[in-house]
């Protein structure tokens, strides 16, 4: 069977990570990403447009709980992935974004705020991407982070399907270019969870021209595997 990929698509992304922060403590993070995909395919072979239209960050804790600025998403990069169909699923290899520097595939995030690969993705003033932090822990944090996913669907039984599933395998990098407050100086660690289901992904087919705003609330559904 020849399963046809091509055309627009909504997708919804959530990882799951145990996170270790110095003087906060351990907690569950959560990172929600919503994206509209243009997907061209040559045979087996596909490339991916892959743009960032919402994103959102649970620390799983109170103590400090993050807010992204609104303008991040808008000034986010466009990624281009390669793929592939093989056995009869969806297999997007190993890509990288960065947030707040720009850095070769291989090349250390920056740690001072005016080394010169900082760079201000939110557009706000300050190096780097700034996370506000609310909470017993309150302040603002300039970082640079590097984010490595990697996709695979479940077995797709349809020739030109509409709805796509699957694991996502990930790691983070970050770095801390400065912080308002002490406590939030230190760069949290954060591992996946080695869990089967603790990371995944749902794609859409887009039935319909939509606007952005008008994405993101499907987007929304499909968070709830709805």
């Amino acid at each position: 069977m020849t399963i046809d990929l091509r055309g627009e698509w909504l997708c919804a992304q959530l990882t799951t990570g145990q996170s270790k922060t110095p003087g906060i403590g351990e907690a569950l993070t959560r990172t929600r990403l919503s994206s509209r995909l243009t997907l061209t395919q040559d045979g087996d072979a596909l490339s991916v447009s892959w743009r960032v239209v919402d994103l959102s960050i649970d620390t799983g804790t109170r103590i400090a709980r993050a807010e992204l600025s609104p303008d991040l998403v808008e000034n986010m990069s466009i990624l281009e992935r390669p793929g592939r169909v093989h056995d009869g699923r969806l297999e997007l290899d190993w890509a990288q974004s960065v947030m707040g520097a720009e850095v070769d595939e291989d090349e250390s995030l920056p740690e001072e705020p005016d080394d010169p690969r900082v760079r201000d993705t939110d557009r706000d003033g300050e190096p780097g991407v700034t996370i506000k932090f609310r909470g017993l822990a309150r302040g603002r944090v300039f970082a640079a982070q590097r984010t490595r996913t990697r996709l695979l669907s479940d077995p797709i039984g349809d020739e030109r399907p509409t709805r796509i599933a699957g694991l996502v395998e990930w790691r983070l990098e970050q770095t801390v270019l400065g912080a308002t407050n002490p406590l939030l100086k230190l760069a949290p660690t954060i591992h996946p969870i080695d869990e089967r289901d603790a990371s995944w992904f749902v794609m859409e087919r887009e039935s319909a021209s939509m606007s952005d705003d008008q994405a993101r609330e499907r987007i929304e559904t499909l968070f709830d595997r709805g």
